[in-house]
């Protein structure tokens, strides 16, 4: 169950809670809460991202990675740009304000 702040500005309202009780409530609750990891698509995305970039640069920079790739018969690089930006774009896009 999701609780807001709403929830207990109404339950104070409805004279459930005292409005010093909602608060005092609200803030606990916020404070459990800020240890807990906000690890979400947009971070995903970013990671996806420098991973690329990474692999990117190692198969440009380094012959004897870019022998194995080539060798594998792995795609070409160049498609890999695209997946760059789409990455990028995701993490903005999906990035909390």
């Amino acid at each position: 169950m999701n609780i807001s702040r709403e929830d207990l500005d109404w339950a104070a309202s409805e004279k459930l809670l005292s409005p010093e009780q909602a608060t005092l409530l609200w803030a606990r609750l916020e404070a459990r809460r800020s240890d807990r990891s906000n690890f979400g698509v947009a971070n995903a995305a970013y990671y996806l991202g420098a991973l690329i970039v990474n692999v990117r640069t190692g198969l440009v920079h380094d012959p004897w990675l870019a022998e194995i790739w080539r060798r594998r018969d792995f795609p070409d690089c160049r498609g890999l740009r695209d997946c760059i930006s789409i990455s990028w774009i995701l993490s903005v896009v999906l990035s909390e304000p």
